[in-house]
């Protein structure tokens, strides 16, 4: 018998993530009923974009910063189920929160679905708009200094953003405690080759697609896109290698995973979530 789940998709968090994975756990999923309100009716809250709901039934909830801290220690004293996108948030969980195994459900990254590498055309008007000069990095997350252009995600428009990243030397994620893959796979998936710190969500899934680099070397990160600006073959590569990668990292795969661990956690023949 299905479920009645509720799908907590506020705006907050790694929205486009979190939409990425309902999209996929519906569609893999019909057996279950799908809600966005009325979730005190529900069986349970898949809180996706993360904080566990306050009211209502049993909450999984999506923690997406691997930093222990007061707020990331109350979401998981107060949820059934704990979800992590990456490596990175699964041990935090696993060492910092101390979150049993059995509480843990960690899943493979996501490629956000609609990222597509932008044509010449697009990318060209992109810049004359912006006033942009010939080489440009697009940044995640307060940038270093790396001696070009820098353009900041999140001042983008949603349909400026892969069009920005289809034209940039890199895409940068700075931030070490990136505890969610989406951002740096978008950029993948518009053949931008990634520059990221070293033991973050990204760094699990580059490859030979990108660059780590310590969060704390500047010099490092100047170096890393100075390297990309002068060796445009090798970028090229790079932005091959992670167009292919980018593929592998498939919602349906993340939503097979997590339909596996309700059905798991659902006692048989019933319509409750087992819980912790």
């Amino acid at each position: 018998m299905g479920l009645r789940i509720a799908l907590d998709l506020r705006p907050r968090g790694p929205n486009v993530w979190a939409r990425a994975l309902a999209g996929a756990l519906v569609a893999a999923g019909p057996e279950h009923e799908w809600i966005t309100d009325g979730w005190r009716d529900a069986d349970l809250v898949l809180a996706l974009t993360g904080a566990r709901p306050r009211f209502g039934p049993p909450a999984w909830t999506a923690v997406h910063d691997p930093r222990p801290g007061w707020s990331a220690a109350w979401t998981t004293r107060q949820s059934e189920r704990v979800i992590a996108p990456s490596q990175v948030v699964a041990h935090a969980l696993r060492t910092y929160l101390r979150v049993p195994e059995r509480r843990l459900v960690a899943l493979p990254p996501i490629a956000p679905a609609g990222f597509r590498r932008a044509r010449r055309a697009e990318v060209e008007a992109f810049r004359d708009r912006r006033g942009l000069p010939p080489l440009w990095v697009v940044s995640l997350g307060h940038p270093p200094r790396v001696g070009v252009a820098v353009v900041m995600a999140w001042e983008l428009q949603e349909a400026e953003l892969p069009v920005a990243m289809s034209g940039a030397v890199a895409v940068l994620d700075p931030d070490p405690r990136s505890g969610n893959a989406a951002g740096v796979l978008e950029g993948m998936a518009c053949g931008a080759p990634a520059v990221v710190a070293a033991g973050s969500a990204g760094a699990e899934v580059i490859g030979g697609a990108g660059v780590l680099v310590d969060a704390r070397d500047a010099e490092g990160w100047a170096a890393a896109v100075s390297f990309l600006v002068q060796h445009r073959e090798e970028r090229n590569r790079m932005a091959a290698r992670a167009l292919r990668a980018g593929a592998q990292f498939r919602a349906e795969v993340a939503a097979r995973r997590l339909l596996e661990e309700l059905g798991a956690a659902a006692p048989a023949g019933t319509r409750a979530a087992g819980a912790g």
